[in-house]
């Protein structure tokens, strides 16, 4: 007699539904916690990389706007200069140091104020209007300052005092040169200051400020020292940085840095919080999907049991596989083929001999190594290894692409009774268009969206920009024409995607317009991919903002006006030193067309050491990835010319320079004043000298030749030819040739200078 069951046991076998929930949940909470994870180490990484692109966007704009301000410093050094001709030449304040003034301020409109101070005593200041206080200020003795302009004396050299108050209030920065006289003592008798002053505003405007925090950047400009480790006393910040990128540029004198930080700082909170809802969001969404596709695999495994014990096993076989897009293979416990459908030899692309039932397994996997299918590698070990992955992978895919270029994706499932279940997916369509989409994703500005059958499989983040979506799962698995065009009904771009299923690539423009965002011009291209046309069939749809096109245009129309417009001499060459651009300026002075410039080598313009020299500059910057400012002399045109000139490596997208822009501003007026003092303060000029010419005579020609060069005359060419037969051998002949110089390549405002310092020469060697 059979037992009873014991009934007041507590211990039950879990029902075939119990199990089923327990393994559903299991199956959720691990890919969710697997998710996760997952996710928030993507997240950590894509934040670091954000950060990492940000930090070399601040420096690329840190770098342009040093640029600028250096080239503002530059500009007032050059009025020191200037004004430190004119005191030397008159051993002191010149006469008229107010218009004089006027004109050198209004060569250099980055200078403030242009100062002259005896003894360190503010004695001239122009303009004088608004600037009186600086009159009898003894810059020595300034509590503040004062041991920083000694230094200048000390070291005879030009320096930069920082920071310098205004009447306004307003705060800036003076360059002062300690001018010295010959004395019975060495280096000579100090006499005093010449100096100029900048607002700092003004030069930070200039270097175009305003840029910086319209995109969003906390900025400072810092005046420092070669020996500082970090930024010195004078800055211009609207609050204290924090961690800021910084770029540092060296004119005559000083040490500037300009320093940038966003405003909210490197780490963006709200993008790392929509980074991690995402992840969240993506989570759950997996973990719902292993909770329906559990039961069912679990649902598979019972339906496979139940076969077998009611003994159908090979009818349910046929059933299954009769007209499945797969193909399937049977092999039973000794491993050899029990039985197949057509679709796995033709997938497989086995020869009709090979497939035969009672064929062993290892025998159809050695075939499918010899012929490449699963990589490189020793044959017998290769089919060894890739055996025992199809028999312990249980439902684990393993990709096959066969030399015709089809990729199969074969599974492998255990029978309970013994032997194997192999599946064979045709995967070649979407791997292709895959592959193709993944590369078009990689680093573009386009929008990529994959559809089929009118429904988002995928798309990028430039396509998420531009539909205005929150995010990628948004708009995945969304219906494109109704989700794109939400005011319409999506006709235009349904009928493109119909085309395309016929195997026909479209494009057109459009309008998308979308509630509460801007319309955005369009140009869109609605391409089919390789995995066949009609129903199931992958388009690309590509999204081309033409908005960007269009500010691109305006501003290289805006940068070419700034460029030919401007007064210094510009040019713009590749790395191995071909002219790539050239300003009008840079025509005007060098006296080359612009069509025999570009293209051309330094060598084919410049005599072969000037070439080799200013390569050997490009060269520098190149290294130093930064500029490299120079004071350079060419002879062009019959006289030689000098320049202030700063080389900078001109960077690329991937932070590679890839041409090199020369800056050049010509100061051979101050150059030749110079020279001019040096020789007069070296005894090399006697009254003796010029004894044998008529002053008076030679003020008549200078007085003729005056009046042509105002009213432009060109008649003021022939008469210069007489100005230099007249002062030919004397002291001035210097000043007739410059003056001739300038009057013959009709640069009148030159020789209008030049032509009021030779009538006080005449005035005084006629008092002579």
């Amino acid at each position: 007699m059979a037992e009873k069951p014991d009934r007041g046991s507590s211990i039950r076998r879990p029902t075939a539904g119990e199990d089923t929930a327990v393994s559903r949940w299991l199956a959720m909470g691990l890919t969710l916690v697997l998710a996760v994870v997952a996710g928030l180490a993507l997240v950590l990484w894509i934040s670091d990389v954000r950060q990492d692109r940000e930090r070399e966007a601040a420096v690329h704009h840190a770098r342009n706007h040093a640029a600028a301000v250096e080239a503002r410093l530059l500009e007032a050094a050059g009025a020191v200069y200037a004004m430190e001709a004119l005191v030397r030449a008159h051993a002191g304040p010149p006469g008229a140091f107010q218009q004089r003034s006027r004109e050198i301020l209004h060569r250099h409109p980055a200078v403030a104020t242009l100062e002259l101070q005896p003894g360190g005593v503010g004695s001239h200041v122009a303009p004088l209007a608004g600037n009186e206080d600086a009159l009898g200020r003894d810059v020595l003795a300034d509590p503040e300052t004062g041991a920083l302009s000694r230094s200048f004396v000390d070291g005879n050299v030009l320096g930069v005092a920082a920071p310098v108050q205004f009447p306004e209030g307003r705060q800036g920065a003076a360059l002062r040169l300690p001018v010295f006289f010959p004395a019975t003592g060495d280096p000579g008798q100090f006499w005093g200051f010449v100096s100029a002053t900048l607002h700092l505003d003004d030069i930070l405007d200039a270097a175009h400020r305003g840029e910086l925090e319209e995109m969003g950047y906390r900025y400072a400009l810092y005046l420092g020292s070669a020996e500082d480790e970090g930024p010195g006393v004078a800055g211009i910040s609207p609050g204290e940085l924090d961690d800021p990128v910084v770029w540092s540029f060296d004119v005559p004198g000083s040490t500037w840095i300009v320093a940038l930080e966003p405003e909210g700082g490197w780490v963006r909170p709200l993008l790392v919080a929509r980074d991690v809802a995402g992840v969240l969001l993506v989570s759950l969404l997996l973990a719902f999907v292993a909770g329906r596709v559990q039961p069912l695999y679990t649902a598979r495994r019972r339906a496979a049991r139940v076969a077998r014990e009611a003994g159908s096993r090979h009818a349910l076989l046929e059933t299954v596989l009769a007209g499945t897009r797969e193909g399937t293979a049977v092999f039973d416990a000794d491993l050899r083929l029990q039985d197949s459908n057509p679709r796995w030899a033709e997938l497989r692309e086995y020869p009709g001999d090979l497939v035969e039932a009672g064929g062993r397994w290892e025998g159809f996997v050695r075939y499918d190594v010899e012929r490449g299918a699963y990589g490189e590698g020793e044959v017998e070990g290769l089919t060894r290894r890739v055996l025992e992955g199809l028999r312990s992978g249980e439902g684990s895919p393993v990709l096959a692409k066969l030399p015709s270029g089809r990729t199969l994706e074969v599974r492998t499932t255990a029978r309970p009774e013994g032997g194997y279940v192999e599946t064979v997916t045709d995967l070649t369509g979407e791997f292709r268009a895959l592959e193709r989409l993944q590369v078009l994703f990689e680093g573009t500005s386009d929008g990529y969206i994959l559809v089929r059958d009118g429904a988002v499989v995928d798309l990028n983040h430039a396509a998420i920009i531009l539909t205005g979506a929150d995010s990628r799962e948004e708009v995945v698995g969304s219906d494109l024409p109704d989700y794109l065009d939400e005011e319409g009904d999506g006709q235009w771009l349904r009928a493109l995607l119909e085309r395309a299923r016929e195997g026909e690539e479209v494009r057109g423009d459009w309008t998308l317009e979308r509630h509460g965002l801007e319309p955005i011009p369009l140009d869109v291209t609605v391409r089919p991919l390789d995995s066949g046309v009609g129903e199931g069939a992958l388009i690309l749809v590509i999204l081309h903002d033409l908005r960007g096109r269009r500010r691109v245009e305006r501003a290289e129309e805006f940068l070419k006006a700034v460029l030919e417009n401007s007064s210094a001499l510009i040019s713009v060459k590749d790395l191995e030193g071909r002219y790539l651009m050239v300003n009008a300026q840079w025509e005007r002075v060098m006296g080359v067309s612009r069509g025999n410039a570009l293209g051309q080598p330094e060598r084919e313009i410049f005599a072969m050491e000037v070439a080799v020299e200013r390569q050997r500059v490009d060269q520098q910057a190149l290294e130093k990835e930064g500029a490299v400012t120079l004071e350079e002399r060419i002879w062009i045109r019959g006289r030689v010319r000098t320049f202030v000139t700063t080389a900078v490596p001109v960077m690329g997208r991937q932070g590679e320079p890839e041409a090199v822009c020369r800056i050049s501003t010509d100061v051979t007026l101050v150059e030749d004043f110079r020279k001019e003092l040096e020789a007069a303060r070296e005894g090399r000029e006697s009254v003796e000298e010029h004894a044998g010419f008529d002053p008076e005579a030679a003020m008549e020609v200078v007085e003729e030749l005056t009046e042509l060069v105002a009213s432009g005359d060109t008649e003021a060419v022939e008469v210069v030819h007489h100005l230099e037969e007249e002062l030919d051998g004397t002291r001035l002949s210097d000043s007739a040739r410059r003056i001739a110089g300038f009057v013959r390549n009709f640069q009148f405002e030159g020789a209008r200078l030049e032509l009021k310092i030779l009538r006080e020469e005449l005035t005084a060697a006629e008092a002579e």
